[in-house]
């Protein structure tokens, strides 16, 4: 079975990049990223994000490999009976952060979900504007 660290390891061959590439790409320091891509360190949510970002690869095929027919159709269903309630809790409690934290939990979200960041508004965002034109 492959690792997160061996899928890594073969996009950057995939793309003929170099370990300080990726790290200069999604800020991670190289050393960190060495052990991510040795299966040494789990990478936090934020680091795996920021890859899978880097590469334009879904988060899931990242952590998970390919997934097979019947795990794409209890995906698919899942999403559809769990996934709009789920958001709209994260979102709300998300409001008791601040603007940029918020930010960041809706990036994360929209990643994952593959959604339109476009289609959420932080709370707060246009408070600097009304203020500008009081």
């Amino acid at each position: 079975m492959i690792t997160l660290g061996g899928r890594i390891r073969h996009l950057i061959s995939a793309k003929r990049l170099k370990q300080k590439d990726l790290a200069e790409m999604t800020d991670i320091k190289e050393p960190t990223l060495s052990e991510i891509l040795s299966d040494k360190k789990e990478p936090s949510v934020f680091k795996v994000f920021a890859i899978a970002k880097a590469f334009d690869v879904s988060v899931e095929w990242l952590l998970m490999g390919d997934l097979t027919d019947d795990e794409k159709k209890r995906k698919k269903e899942r999403r559809v009976d769990y996934t709009q309630p789920c958001i709209s809790q994260i979102i709300e409690l998300s409001n008791l952060l601040d603007l940029n934290q918020r930010k960041k939990i809706i990036k994360m979200i929209c990643l994952h979900f593959d959604l339109d960041e476009s289609e959420f508004e932080c709370e707060g965002e246009n408070d600097k504007y009304k203020e500008d034109e009081t």
